[in-house]
Parts: C-alpha cells; structure tokens; sequence
C-alpha cells in the first residue's frame, strides 16, 4: 500500500504528469459539454456553462443573459444568481448584485441527501463528482461531468505553478506556451531547459521548431542555421532554413535546402509546399505543379490552389486550372 501511495505523491509533483493530467482532464470536460450540447441544447445546463465560459472571457453581458435564461429555464437551479451577482459586483452594480445575491438565498440550504452532486462539488470533491456524474446518462450527469473534470484541470495546471524551478518545468512551461500559440514564450522556456542540459537534443530540436513557429523568420534565420550546420541530415531542420529562406524573399537560396529536406524526407507536405511556391515564383511552373499538388491537403487559405491554377494556366492545362481556382474561391468563401 505504502509502495502506492509514493507512486501517486511523485505522480503528483511530477510536471509532465500533471501536465498530461491537467491536458486529459480538461479533454473530459470538453468531451462532456459537447455530448450536453447534443442532446440537450436548448436546457438550463448548457446555458449555465456558457455563461461561466462568457463570465470567464469578461463578456459580461452574454454571461448575464445566459445566467438568467437558465434560472429561467430551471427556477431551482443553484449557482447562476450568485455568479450573476459576481458580475455585478465587478461592474460596480452593488443594487443589481444584492438582488441577485437575494434569488440565490431563497432557494434555501442544500440537501446533501437530494443534491449529492451540488454538495461534493461545493465541498471541492470533485473526484466524488466525477464518480457519481458517470452514472447518470442524462443532462445533468453529464452537466456535473463537465464542471468537475474542468475544476481538476485547473488543479492541475494550478499545481504546476507551485512546483520549484526544474527542466522538467519548463520543458512543460514549454509545451503549454507552444499549445496556446505563444511560440515566443516557448523559445524563452526552451532556452531555461537548455542551460539545465545544454546537450539535451530533444530540447535542440524543440527550440529550433519554436523558433521558426515564432515566424520572426529573419530573426531567427542565423540560429536555424547553427541547429543545421550541427546536424546537417535532419529534414525539419533544412526545411526550416529554406521555408525562412523563403519567406525572407530568398528563393533561390531557399531551394537546396527544401530540395534536401524531401531528399530526406519525401513525405514532409509543408516542404513540398514551400518547395512548390519557390518554383512558381521563378516561372518553373512545371516543376511547381506536383510539389503543389502534393501539398494541397494543407492548403487552409486557398493560396495553394491558386498557385496551381496559376500553375496549370501557364502549362496550357485551363480544365485543370478552372477546378483548381473553382475550389480556391470555395476555401475563401469559407
């Protein structure tokens, strides 16, 4: 027994595992609210939870509407009056907040005995929560589900924060920046990794990747350069110099590396994108077609599209070209 619960305290105080536990507990919430949203759209639960989101995200006006439509909806339902009076009380509206304050007071104390739920939830355990919620396939079950894997979420990512400073931590710093689009942040955390293990070459790689997501491409150009002068076999790498090559207006400089990169790697779509625009920006339209073609499964803008239309029109292909910019104007219409 003791062997187990040293197990679960290093779980615990693990980065990457409360990383990945934070990650799948909040999946479960949103796996919830979605089944929630399916077969009860229009119920007092969906509301509630959008307008947790809405109050959240300070859009305080759809929260307010959303809070109200769901004690509406189901006049006993508890937390809405309060959260509303919460708004308020942000906004400075002290009146309207009392009100609300009021409607919360009158629906009386909770009956742990009828509202199991509400009570292990209110008490922070939300595990309980969770356990119970699991056998109710109705909309409130699944209404609790959502709120409590989301409550352990935060936990989780609450945790991190707290823990002391490590590579460990910042390599999972690292992955939350990266997840969330902040790719600047990224880099910063993959640099701290690096000074705890210079020669760690999951964190070379990473930094390099950062770097060039941060799409500060000439910026970053001379240190992509210096991953790739280390390692002068690795597809990613010469991809990301000749993409940055690219993007920087150099385009012949640009296609020895992309050419290298699907020398190593022919299956890696965005160098074949890359490759494919470098040829049609040089006329060499024949060339560009089944680069362009290859990578068109990327395509979310349409450019690609338009590119090989582009492309086909110029090889005396206009049936081809005529489908491809059919399907470029369907992808901007989106």
């Amino acid at each position: 027994m003791w062997l187990c619960f040293l197990a679960l305290a290093a779980a615990q105080i693990n980065p990457q595992a409360l990383y990945e536990r934070g990650q799948r507990d909040a999946a479960l919430s949103q796996q919830a609210f979605e089944k929630l949203l399916k077969i009860a759209p229009e119920s007092a639960y969906v509301l509630a939870l959008l307008g947790e989101v809405k109050a959240q995200d300070h859009q305080y006006t759809a929260a307010l509407y959303a809070f109200t439509e769901a004690s509406k909806r189901m006049p006993g339902m508890r937390g809405v009056h309060r959260k509303s009076a919460e708004i308020y009380d942000a906004q400075g509206k002290p009146t309207e907040a009392a009100v609300a304050r009021a409607a919360e007071q009158k629906l009386g104390p909770l009956n742990c005995a009828s509202e199991k739920l509400e009570c292990d939830f209110d008490a922070g355990r939300f595990e309980e929560v969770v356990k119970t919620a699991q056998t109710k396939n109705n909309p409130e079950g699944l209404y609790w589900l959502a709120r409590a894997y989301n409550e352990l979420a935060e936990q989780s990512f609450a945790a991190l924060g707290k823990l002391p400073e490590s590579p460990e931590l910042h390599r999972v710093k690292a992955q939350i920046m990266s997840d969330q689009g902040q790719f600047r942040q990224a880099v910063d955390e993959w640099r701290v990794v690096l000074k705890f293990s210079p020669n760690d070459r999951d964190a070379q790689h990473q930094l390099a990747t950062a770097l060039y997501q941060s799409h500060d491409f000439k910026a970053v150009l001379p240190e992509l350069r210096q991953f790739l002068n280390a390692e002068p076999d690795s597809a990613n790498l010469n991809f990301f110099v000749g993409d940055s090559l690219l993007e920087t207006e150099q385009i012949e400089p640009a296609i020895p590396y992309l050419e290298k990169a699907l020398r190593l790697d022919p299956k890696l779509l965005p160098a074949h994108a890359s490759l494919g625009l470098c040829y049609s920006r040089l006329g060499q339209n024949q060339k560009a077609i089944p680069h362009l073609k290859t990578a068109l499964s990327l395509d979310k803008d349409g450019s690609l599209h338009y590119q090989l239309a582009r492309a086909y029109q110029a090889t005396g292909q206009p049936a081809l070209a005529k489908t491809m910019m059919q399907e470029y104007q369907r992808i901007k219409a989106r």
